[in-house]
């Protein structure tokens, strides 16, 4: 967007209002119009990520009180506790997305926008006895998508320190032949055999097929030592992103018996891995298998882009070499994952650091 704008307002104009003091419809309009907005400023994301132990919502709005209450721009924002808080009374502040900007603000006017909105961040975690503030932008954000004239961390300019990530996305505007071939050959024999072994896979829905999937999940971290989910955080995404076409849920399945899920979020012609759950090794291909479905089913409801995660490239062993070759094996492109933090108590950060790596 040039530096000119047919929209007028003046800093004294812009009210805070916080996510409850907005209706969910102009919420989510200004989302679907946005830019900026992705899935993880959505109404609903910020009551699915409250259901998280330890995590509240702060989310918040810039409006212009002059023009009907006209929404500038919409911040997600979440506080999370930290781990031994009462011998470190402290928290950290994270935006799931950033900053999402009216398409009517000219340049100058989003930066006089952030301004604000950051510096109202800043006074809840003051208020808030926040020990760091985070920001996560996603690829999949329209402005970011590959091909966009963004080549350096949008963060640096707010003041945030670069902590940037990769993530693997395929072109989904190609032939499904084109996009198979681009695979890696051990990734093609997997599914194969996959399917030759007589998995098969559907589309998950309904309160049944909700169960079995808490109960995967719950059996896969049981397996891996880390603690599940809340239920409730799986009955809003079932309930709120399932049923609205926001989010597509696939299983995998043998004989009637559900081994492996595969839950992909779905929003401004783009899909990107959520959740997943599975028995394990003794399935070996299945997942593989369930993405190759999933992308199918991208392709059929011409989506355009598919992000298939995280990778760490670096990695020469262990579980996340495991999960980068996983991922990379779809051929897919790596592309940056802008990340920022702000420090707002150094010394608690680093001894919360410190006391991590003794306890290892």
């Amino acid at each position: 967007m040039d530096n000119t704008s047919s929209y007028h307002f003046s800093v004294e104009q812009l009210t805070y209002r916080s996510r409850e003091e907005i209706n969910q419809e102009k919420w989510d309009k200004f989302i679907d119009l946005s830019p900026t907005g992705w899935l993880y400023h959505t109404y609903d994301m910020q009551d699915a990520i409250a259901t998280w132990p330890g995590k509240s919502d702060l989310s918040f709005a810039l409006v212009d009180e002059n023009d009907s209450g006209e929404i500038l721009a919409i911040i997600p924002l979440h506080r999370i506790n930290r781990p031994f808080a009462r011998i470190l009374p402290n928290c950290s502040l994270e935006s799931m997305g950033g900053i999402a900007f009216s398409s009517d603000l000219s340049k100058k006017q989003k930066e006089r926008v952030s301004q604000i909105a950051l510096e109202k961040i800043r006074e809840l975690a003051k208020e808030q006895n926040a020990e760091e503030i985070r920001f996560f932008l996603s690829p999949l954000t329209p402005f970011l998508r590959p091909g966009s004239q963004i080549h350096v961390n949008p963060l640096i300019e707010w003041g945030f320190e670069n902590t940037p990530s990769q993530t693997y996305i395929i072109d989904l505007q190609k032939s499904k032949d084109e996009i198979w071939n681009n695979f890696e050959g051990y990734c093609r024999t997997h599914i194969r055999k996959a399917e030759k072994t007589g998995f098969t896979v559907r589309r998950a829905m309904g309160e049944e097929d909700l169960n079995i999937y808490y109960d995967l999940h719950c059996r896969t971290y049981t397996r891996t030592n880390v603690q599940p989910h809340p239920f409730a955080y799986f009955e809003l995404i079932w309930k709120k992103f399932i049923t609205t076409g926001r989010a597509v849920c696939f299983f995998a399945e043998k004989d009637d018996v559900v081994v492996a899920a595969d839950n992909e979020a779905v929003f401004k012609e783009a899909m990107s891995g959520w959740t997943a759950a599975g028995e394990g090794k003794s399935t070996s291909g299945v997942n593989n298998l369930l993405h190759w479905h999933a992308i199918q089913w991208a392709l059929e409801n011409n989506l355009i882009l598919y992000e298939s995660g995280e990778g760490f490239p670096g990695e020469t062993s262990g579980k996340r070499k495991g999960l980068t070759d996983f991922k990379k094996s779809f051929g897919g492109v790596l592309y940056p994952i802008y990340r920022g933090r702000i420090l707002q108590k150094p010394f608690l950060y680093y001894l919360r650091k410190l006391g991590q790596s003794l306890r290892k």
